[in-house]
């Protein structure tokens, strides 16, 4: 019934849209049509009816459904930590650079252009003019009015004050020790940051402290965009206001609905005004087979992480639909840029010793896991290091890394332990494992390695299955001996993994949060090379110096890396552009529902 009601929530939300997937989708979900009706069923409860003509080859209108397994936990882009969040609110805000979902190259966004200084350490952005905020009643009248480059150094500002409701692992990663005067202004040293310049209205400078490769990345990042102040100012963290391509409506507890921005700056090619979609709304489902339903159903036009144990009889049940010219659906299945791994609390007396933590690391069958409880649903088992062996790293030396990886050793398991002073598991604590509800894959995951580890170590763990918001308070302050870990990259680059062991942000006491080094990780030589990386200003040094910093993480594991991710995504034929990728990054705005031509559809393939 959770999701009647939000249907039903949505068709008000929709009221004069000229919208009619709402009222379809409810009757056709309980209406159990015959097979033979599959197709037309699915084409119109998903909302082609009443689309818009546009110029070029584009239809307008219609509304965009996906679903998500969690609820955000936040859409106050500062405080953004995890990615179901950062997903939703890409759609609301935008910073001044953004990445192409389809390229993962940078372009533009807020900002029209840059330059970069030869030194590599001072960025030019020009400010697009005609970027205007969403209409809110924040603003004099209710209007938007317009961004200009005092918006930018207000919302740096804003991350690097200290500000309680801010996340301070996105100030400490992003500006801390990047951007000229940050930590000065962070610490009540200074009232304004040297490093940002206004020029005028539409000019803004910034000034780093060093040439940094991935600073320009980090501000096409959710944490990074451009916020109003009299947006904070009246909402403070439950603001909901940006400049993006959608504007957030309303909200149940089962999802969320957001609609076109009419004053999007952005146009395409032929000059049709960006979004073309007039809704979307992204469901919170957490169970995998109600996700599979709503999308046979026509309910959802997208299906993400789909269950390993069912994707090939969900395709093969319905075959036909994925073939042809053009076909139905669409499956894709390829590595992303993501990694799944168990946290070992480094605070705790049972994992200060690196034989117990290499011991963990042998107990596990990573390919047992990946073939009886994932049914083969990975890039492959975690025998590298936290850094997932894809083709957009080519030059990353993974065969280097491999030889510091873990592969099953039970004997060498039993050795380590019994060196350490725990023969067979004697004297070693009942352990405390804490994952994330949503999806059933984490418990049978969790189920499986707590019995290896009892096998092979006879040591026991106790399992704690919480929400997903809760694992992330847990995790950052540290109150369990052991977490469930992922980590979906931010930008194409070893940093954004390495990142969670830099141990110079790793607060001395666990009454302050420690994020994204939740493990509170430590060690010295790391900690140098890291930071020789982030200096570097060549593409091979900085790997080298990567590289060096993972063999010394893997040397003194603070986690046990279980595999690298690679999921199957159905998506209906007729969503034009979109476009998964191994960021999972998601941009809605180029998103349109057009049925093909079988000639065009042969012509384009």
């Amino acid at each position: 019934m959770k999701k009647l009601l939000f249907v039903s929530l949505l068709g008000l939300a929709l009221a004069g849209c000229g919208d009619k997937s709402s009222s379809d989708t409810e009757g056709k979900k309980d209406g159990g049509e015959s097979k033979s009706d599959d197709k037309k069923s699915s084409h119109s409860s998903a909302g082609l009816d009443g689309l818009r003509e546009g110029n070029g080859n584009v239809s307008l209108g219609g509304t965009f459904h996906l679903a998500e397994e969690e609820p955000y936990t936040t859409l106050f882009p500062q405080a953004i930590e995890d990615l179901n969040s950062s997903k939703m609110a890409n759609q609301i805000y935008e910073g001044l650079v953004k990445y192409n979902p389809s390229t993962l190259e940078l372009e533009p966004a807020v900002a029209e252009s840059y330059e970069l200084s030869a030194d590599g350490t001072e960025f030019t952005f020009k400010i697009r003019k005609g970027v205007k905020f969403h209409d809110n009643d924040c603003f004099e009248g209710g209007k938007g009015r317009e961004l200009t480059a005092n918006d930018v150094k207000y919302s740096i500002e804003l991350m690097c004050s200290g500000d309680n409701t801010m996340a301070k692992s996105n100030f400490e990663n992003t500006y801390l020790s990047t951007l000229e005067g940050a930590a000065a202004y962070n610490s009540g040293q200074a009232d304004n940051i040297s490093g940002v310049e206004v020029i005028d209205d539409y000019t803004l400078k910034l000034k780093l402290n060093a040439a940094h490769t991935s600073f320009i990345y980090k501000l096409a990042l959710t944490p990074t965009a451009v916020i109003a102040k009299e947006a904070y100012e009246k909402y403070g963290s439950e603001i909901k206001v940006g400049s993006g391509p959608f504007k957030y409506v309303s909200e149940t507890a089962d999802g969320v609905v957001m609609a076109r921005n009419e004053n999007y700056y952005g146009k395409d090619a032929d000059g049709n005004q960006l979004p073309y979609m007039d809704t979307v709304v992204f469901h919170f489902i957490d169970n995998k087979s109600e996700q599979v339903e709503m999308f046979e159903n026509g309910q959802l036009h997208v299906l993400n992480g789909l269950p390993a144990e069912s994707a090939a009889e969900i395709i093969q049940e319905k075959i036909d639909e994925y073939e042809g010219a053009p076909p139905v659906k669409i499956s894709q299945f390829e590595p992303e840029l993501a990694c799944q791994y168990y946290e070992f609390n480094m605070t705790r007396k049972h994992f200060k010793d690196a034989r117990v933590r290499k011991a963990f690391n042998y107990a596990v069958d990573r390919n047992k896991i990946i073939e009886n409880v994932l049914y083969n649903q990975a890039h492959m088992s975690g025998n590298y290091g936290i850094t997932p062996p894809v083709k957009i790293l080519k030059d990353y030396p993974f065969d280097s890394i491999a030889n510091y990886g873990y592969e099953y050793n039970p004997e060498l398991a039993k050795e380590l332990m019994a060196e350490a002073g725990y023969p067979n598991g004697e004297g070693f604590p009942t352990l405390e494992l804490v994952i994330n509800s949503g999806g059933n894959m984490h418990n049978k995951v969790a189920k499986e390695v707590t019995k290896q580890l009892r096998s092979v170590l006879g040591v026991e763990v106790n399992l704690a299955v919480v929400p997903f918001k809760q694992k992330l308070e847990d995790a950052k302050y540290g109150k369990a001996d052991m977490f469930r870990g992922a980590w979906v990259a931010d930008y194409p680059d070893p940093e954004t993994f390495l990142t969670n062991f830099y141990g110079k942000n790793v607060p001395a006491s666990l009454d302050e949060p420690s994020h994204p080094n939740t493990t509170r990780y430590k060690n010295a030589t790391f900690d140098k090379y890291f930071e020789a990386a982030l200096k570097s200003t060549d593409k091979e040094s900085r790997y080298d110096n990567f590289f060096n910093a993972e063999k010394t993480m893997l040397m003194d594991p603070p986690i046990m890396v279980l595999w690298y991710a690679e999921d199957y995504k159905l998506y209906y034929s007729y969503v034009r552009n979109y476009a998964p990728n191994a960021l999972q990054y998601l941009d809605l705005s180029r998103v349109y529902l057009k049925v093909w031509e079988k000639n065009e559809w042969v012509d384009a393939h």
